[in-house]
Order: C-alpha cells, then structure tokens, then sequence
C-alpha cells in the first residue's frame, strides 16, 4: 500500500498530511529517510518509523455513544470538563463524526478512522440524521410546510431541512421530527426560534440506517460489520 495509506491508517495524520510529512523527509522507511509519496511499504515486512517510533497499522474503531446531555464532543477545550471522550474507552486519537450541541443528547458516531468520519461528514453524500424535538409554542402547520419545503432564514443565515413531521401535538407545543442532510451549527434550534417555538430537548435517533434503539443513555457500543458496511455503502452511492 503507498505509505502515506499506512500512515493514515496508523493514526500518524490524515493522508494529505502524511503525504505532506513524507515530502518533509520526516519518515523514515527500513532505516532510510523516504521522501517520496508514491513509496509503497509492505505493513507485514517493512519497517516505518516517524519521530522514532515504529508505526503499526491500528485496529479501526466504530462505536455508537447514546450521549447525555451536558456533554460537549470536542477533545480540545480545555474549559470543558465533561465530554464524550470521558464515556468511551481510553484509547488514541478517538473523535466524533460529527456533533452535538452540549444541550443535546442521542446517537453519535465515534471512530479512529479518518477516512471513515470525513466521507460520513462531507455535505456531498448528504447523510441523513433524524431527531426527536420536544417544543413549546403554537405548532402552525402551513409555516412547518414552508420551512420544508422552502428552507428558513433566520439572523441571515439559510437553513433548509429534508423533512419535518409534527408527530405530537400538546396545549403549548409538541414533538416534532426531523430529517437533516446538512450539519448547521445549532441548526434545529434556530430553525424551531424562527418559527416561534422553544426547545425544551432535543434527541438525535437515527445516523444513516443506524438507529439509537435502546441503547442507554451515556453508553456506548461497537458497530457492527453490516452497520459499517451500510455506512460506508452511502458514502459510495453518490
């Protein structure tokens, strides 16, 4: 395989910044320094080192986190004292595809796979994700229409959903469910602001065709082959 895969996939850097690290002459290939990215290495019988340290191809991890609320999916403020990669196994490099807001729970997908998470994450596929929102205010129907079938500008910024469905009405507000392609930040809250309604919690439960099921709040578990597979199918289906 070219060395900047292997790299990538020993969890060094992404492969445009392994490739990057290789044209620097920072790594080195059975004891000599390779400056050339079309090298290929052998994982089984070559000897890559980078910053002294023999590089091993990592085991990929795909887990689904039910996340709480009052969890941030950052790994890098260090202000934040509760985030998700305090629920999860200690291991390297472990990110979110994705987030949720700190005031949102549900269905978050978290691996060390790269490659993985940026085709999961890039507007191009258009990966839907489904939420359960419980609201307060007066649900009006044709203004719920509109913004699905139209999109909402709300502080000049547009914000366009795959669906909403209102699926519960109540004397002051509802549930309502929707579909997202796209990953605005605080997205739905400021839709549902723009339509007068209040967020009083927001859900996360489906990624894909990968849903939360019944997995517990603040527990994680690891994907299975056909859920990966089905993941990595969408990513290739456009």
């Amino acid at each position: 395989m070219r060395l900047a895969r292997f790299l990538a996939m020993a969890g060094v850097a992404s492969r445009r910044a392994s490739e990057e690290l290789i044209t620097a002459g920072k790594v080195i290939v059975n004891g000599n320094k390779c400056t050339n990215v079309a090298t290929n290495v052998d994982p089984d019988t070559d000897t890559v080192t980078y910053k002294g340290r023999r590089l091993h191809i990592k085991k990929n991890i795909y887990l689904a986190l039910n996340k709480p609320t009052g969890y941030a999916c950052t790994a890098s403020d260090p202000h934040e004292k509760k985030t998700i990669f305090n629920l999860l196994p200690k291991t390297d490099r472990l990110f979110s595809v994705g987030r949720l807001d700190k005031n949102s729970e549900g269905l978050i997908l978290v691996t060390n796979d790269g490659e993985f998470a940026n085709k999961l994450m890039h507007p191009r596929y258009e990966l839907e994700k489904r939420y359960r929102v419980y609201v307060t205010g007066e649900i009006v129907n044709h203004a719920i229409n509109d913004v699905s079938r139209n999109g909402i500008t709300h502080e000049d910024i547009f914000y366009k959903t795959k669906n909403i469905e209102i699926r519960k009405r109540t004397d002051n507000g509802g549930v309502l469910h929707f579909t997202l392609t796209e990953g605005k930040k605080r997205e739905i809250r400021k839709i549902c602001k723009a339509l007068g309604l209040t967020v009083r919690s927001l859900k996360r439960t489906q990624v894909g065709d990968l849903k939360l099921g019944e997995l517990p709040v603040g527990s994680y578990r690891e994907l299975r082959e056909k859920e990966i597979e089905a993941l990595i199918k969408l990513t290739k289906s456009k």
